[in-house]
């Protein structure tokens, strides 16, 4: 059996009534009966007219939707502060909007100029130049490491820019392969030819490097000597 309609009187009454509520409570329905109502709806699927109306009048509303608002953003992101997601939730996102966006109501895949933007931006690499000036930034009492200069000195050069710079052209320049059993990649060592400590003058010379294995390596005559 059908209810009943509302007439118009009945219906401006319960307008008011939600309007004075919602001034004085700042809701219009409490938490147990949101809740009951969320309860309710679990497990239901709401029909292609009645998503095709909610994305139409998301799209009508446009900038004045409440998701969009910052104050309640705000609120939605302090509300959340501090929790944790499980696992399984986060899996579940993840194999949801892989490669995907969620917007209004609908799947849509990015788009080649989004697509263009993420792959320059993946490109760009930080040049020699600005990688020694963030590290000069960093150095010393700058660096919320310092603990009043307790680094060892040799330790301080082998962590320097300069030697991982040094580091980098050597394998590059051998094609991150072990000059002495050929095996590319893995575990690689930069190896001085002539002793780091007593030719200091030559630590960031490309042709005293040499690319050598971690086994390699260990053969070596001053390999972990002090």
């Amino acid at each position: 059996m059908k209810r009943k309609p509302h007439s118009e009187n009945t219906k401006s009454k319960m307008s008011e009534t939600r309007k004075k509520r919602k001034e004085k409570l700042g809701y219009i329905n409490s938490y147990e009966t949101r809740k009951k109502i969320g309860l309710a709806h679990i497990g239901k699927k709401q029909s292609e007219e009645q998503i095709k109306k909610r994305v139409e009048s998301f799209r009508a509303l446009g900038e004045l939707h409440w998701t969009k608002r910052p104050e309640v953003r705000k609120k939605i992101g302090l509300a959340n502060k501090g929790k944790k997601r499980s696992v399984e939730f986060k899996r579940k996102i993840s194999e949801r909007s892989k490669g995907k966006k969620y917007v209004l109501g609908k799947h849509w895949k990015l788009s080649e100029q989004t697509k263009e933007k993420m792959k320059s931006a993946a490109q760009k690499r930080m040049t020699p130049e600005l990688r020694k000036k963030l590290s000069k930034s960093h150095e010393g009492e700058k660096c919320h490491f310092w603990r009043g200069g307790l680094t060892l000195i040799n330790k301080k050069i082998r962590n320097n820019i300069n030697f991982r710079l040094w580091r980098e052209a050597v394998f590059a320049r051998d094609n991150w392969t072990c000059q002495r059993c050929k095996i590319r990649g893995g575990c690689l060592h930069p190896h001085h030819i002539k002793s780091f400590s007593k030719f200091p003058e030559l630590r960031f010379a490309i042709n005293n490097g040499i690319t050598l294995c971690r086994n390699c390596h260990k053969k070596t005559k001053n390999y972990g000597s002090k």
